[in-house]
């Protein structure tokens, strides 16, 4: 485009060709784009089942460790009911 043309049709078709070029390096630019969003994707979603398996862990434990030991008087309330 930056040289100077004969014909008014050379210039028309140097247009053409620089926009085809742009258009290609666009759709592999979006390509590559794409490509990176679904590995961040994949990798978020993996993130978050590991951490509500540790969460639902940690949980877990916490109720375990909460939860009242029966004593006799408590044993003794849950059969009266």
């Amino acid at each position: 485009v930056a040289a100077v043309k004969e014909e008014p049709s050379d210039y028309a078709k140097a247009l053409a060709d620089f926009a085809s070029a742009q258009v290609e390096s666009a759709f592999g630019h979006i390509a590559s784009l794409s490509e990176v969003a679904k590995k961040v994707q994949i990798q978020t979603v993996e993130l978050m089942l590991t951490t509500g398996k540790a969460v639902f862990k940690d949980v877990a434990a916490a109720e375990k460790a909460a939860a009242p030991s029966k004593t006799p008087v408590a044993a003794k309330r849950a059969q009266t009911g």
